[in-house]
């Protein structure tokens, strides 16, 4: 690669990662030569100490941990691929600390900060995905009490983990999958519900044809008592025959009204079995 190349493809890494060079953090001493499994490995040595009973706290020393991961990024950027740094808000909530048995009195903040949470560098072009490589860091954090100046003081502790491109490749693999599966069960669910609904309809389709052929014989031998409903009024116009005088007949309707009535004289021509 000639000095060009190499120049631009730093320039391109010092865009890329304006946001991570804080305090000055520009210049450091590792090598973009180093492996990412021995960047996490210094990575790892970097606890940071932080004043939780100062509401806008500082996390003194994570430009160090920037700093650490910015050569991973030019290491990246210089084989032809084109890394991607992932942040997340990560929030350190202090307990109740005590001492001797007993609570420590004093203000306790929460702490939020958006930090690193992933460097990936995908494969180059036309390199196989195994080439691929990430470190994945997570955060845990823990309280001192330090009796000099009673400064409460809370450690974090970075834990980084390298991720090979076989395992890289094995991920994306089985997110494939999964997610072929489950768009083979929603396909099956869709499906599914599609024959439910034709299988309603042709059910209902067959029920009302029973229902018609029965009403000549009901209108014929229609007597008190008997459980009708208008014809073609749907399940609301059901009720109760309580006085025939043919041609008509006195039904009580369950839920229609008409006029305010609930009884209604209608001709027997027009009803038909409930059910």
């Amino acid at each position: 690669m000639n000095k060009t190349a190499t120049m631009r493809g730093i320039r391109r890494v010092s865009v890329l990662l304006a946001p991570m060079i804080m305090m000055g953090c520009a210049s450091t001493s590792v090598s973009v030569t180093d492996t990412p499994q021995k960047v996490a490995a210094d990575v790892a040595k970097l606890p940071e100490v932080v004043d939780w009973t100062d509401a806008n706290s500082t996390l003194f020393g994570f430009p160090q941990l920037e700093k650490k991961l910015l050569p991973l990024v030019k290491r990246c950027e210089l084989t032809g691929a084109v890394p991607v740094v992932d942040r997340e808000s990560f929030t350190f909530k202090p307990t109740q600390v005590t001492e001797m048995g007993k609570a420590v009195p004093g203000p306790r903040y929460a702490i939020q900060r958006t930090l690193v949470s992933r460097v990936t560098c995908p494969a180059p072009a036309a390199q196989p995905a195994t080439e691929s490589w990430a470190i994945e860091i997570g955060y845990r954090h823990q309280y001192k009490w330090f009796m000099a100046g009673e400064n409460k003081l809370m450690d974090i502790w970075i834990r980084p983990t390298y991720v090979s491109g076989d395992e890289l490749a094995q991920r994306a693999e089985s997110k494939r999958i999964n997610a072929e599966y489950a768009k083979l069960r929603q396909d099956e669910a869709k499906a599914a519900a599609r024959q439910q609904e034709r299988d309603m309809a042709e059910y209902i389709q067959r029920k009302n044809a029973e229902r018609m052929a029965r009403a000549p014989a009901l209108r014929q031998n229609l007597k008190v008592g008997d459980r009708t409903r208008l014809a073609n009024s749907g399940e609301d116009s059901a009720g109760l025959v309580v006085e025939i005088k043919r041609p008509l007949a006195l039904v009580q309707f369950d839920r229609m009204t008409v006029n305010n009535e609930a009884k209604r004289w209608v001709n027997i021509d027009t009803i038909e079995p409930e059910k």
